[in-house]
């Protein structure tokens, strides 16, 4: 059953709330600002101690968040990636087009050569060794290059295409190796 405007709005309170308190505990905890901890970071924190993997352990059920609250929050990653993507430059004047290019020209060009890297070893890997070895499918070439330049967000948005192509379950395989990379 598809959530209610309600169950999405009541979805967003509680996230907002929980990264409220995350911010206000960042504020007040002189070691966490010092190790540069992030308010996302302890919100996390804060959220898998109230779910069913904290409070839910204690009470034998969901914690604080619901099914539908949960639903909700699944859809998220994919969606946020965008307006986190397409807020970057909100309100900043842009220079000429030639002194964003003497300043990132340099970064544009190294970022094309890792990712066309990535790309290549998943590939050859993808061909030599998962594909004959461990059966999986050639589509497993480009995770290499989506979990590390674009990490578990990008997984996220990507879900649906992998899905459609019959690789959904590369998701797990990509999410793996971006946390195994410290990213």
């Amino acid at each position: 059953m598809p959530a209610s405007a309600e169950d999405i709005g009541l979805s967003f309170a509680i996230l907002s709330l929980v990264f409220a308190g995350a911010a206000l505990i960042r504020r007040w905890s002189r070691p966490l600002r010092a190790l540069f901890i992030p308010t996302a970071v302890i919100g996390g924190f804060l959220m898998l101690g109230l779910g069913p993997e904290g409070l839910g352990r204690v009470t034998g059920g969901h914690g604080l968040f619901s099914d539908t609250t949960f639903a909700v929050w699944r859809v998220l990653p994919g969606l946020l990636i965008n307006v986190m993507c397409a807020a970057l430059l909100l309100g900043e004047r842009l220079p000429p087009l030639e002194t964003i290019w003497r300043r990132s020209g340099s970064h544009v060009i190294m970022a094309g050569i890792m990712s066309a890297g990535q790309f290549a070893v998943g590939g050859i890997l993808a061909l030599l060794v998962l594909g004959p070895l461990f059966g999986f499918s050639d589509k497993a070439a480009a995770l290499i290059e989506m979990s590390f330049a674009g990490g578990h967000g990008t997984l996220a948005g990507l879900t649906p295409i992998l899905v459609e192509y019959g690789v959904g379950d590369l998701l797990d395989v990509g999410d793996c190796w971006r946390s195994r990379s410290g990213r």
